[in-house]
């Protein structure tokens, strides 16, 4: 059993075999462990493994045989991370007096870099989308899974040279989508700048 694929593993697990859902559970669980820990305080992460590996049971129905194992657990950890961050780091309540000026104005500033930031991500986005669908796949991976290349191959069932050199193809493309596009004004090179920033700063993972 411990040599079989997941596919069939998952079958027989559907099929009411434990044991075969043990197996995956061993196969990936320091994997989506180690995604956690680069995410989540480390006294967080078994738990937070316990419960991807949970809903995965609860949910191992709606996996696709067709698309590797691994990429589906990994959708569940994102979704497990975000729920998490989401709960714990919620924003504190408003203060009161000079604080909340003060507050105010951090925040008109702070308000004012993630709008340049979403811009320079929606340029990315718009980049990404000229991608074939697997070149999008790993680099949404890289992106927004905050995965290495490694990971990321491996959530995708494909060679890890493969992984490394369809994004670098993928990442020459975005750069090459971003620079053509016309900048009209300084605040728009700078947005430019930002979006090339981000796309060459995964270019070494």
């Amino acid at each position: 059993m411990t040599g079989s694929d997941d596919g069939a593993l998952v079958a027989a697990a559907l099929s009411g075999d434990k044991e075969a859902f043990g197996v995956l559970v061993d196969r990936y669980k320091n994997f989506v462990y180690r995604y956690f820990l680069k995410r989540v305080p480390a006294a967080d992460c078994e738990d937070l493994t316990q419960e991807v590996f949970l809903r995965s049971w609860e949910e191992l129905e709606n996996y696709r045989a067709d698309s590797p194992f691994p990429g589906w657990l990994f959708l569940l950890a994102m979704k497990v991370a975000h729920r998490f961050v989401k709960s714990t780091y919620r924003t504190p309540r408003p203060a009161s007096g000079p604080v909340i000026e003060a507050r105010s104005v951090h925040s008109h500033t702070e308000r004012h870099r993630d709008e340049a930031r979403q811009e320079a991500v929606s340029a990315v986005r718009s980049a990404i989308e000229t991608l074939d669908d697997r070149e999008s796949r790993l680099v949404h991976l890289v992106f927004a899974g905050g995965l290495s290349r490694t990971e990321a191959a491996l959530a995708l069932g494909i060679p890890r040279a493969t992984a490394f050199r369809v994004m670098k193809e993928a990442l020459r493309e975005i750069r090459l989508q971003i620079e053509d596009r016309e900048p009209r004004s300084a605040r728009t090179r700078r947005i430019r700048r930002r979006a090339r920033k981000q796309v060459a700063g995964r270019s070494d993972r």
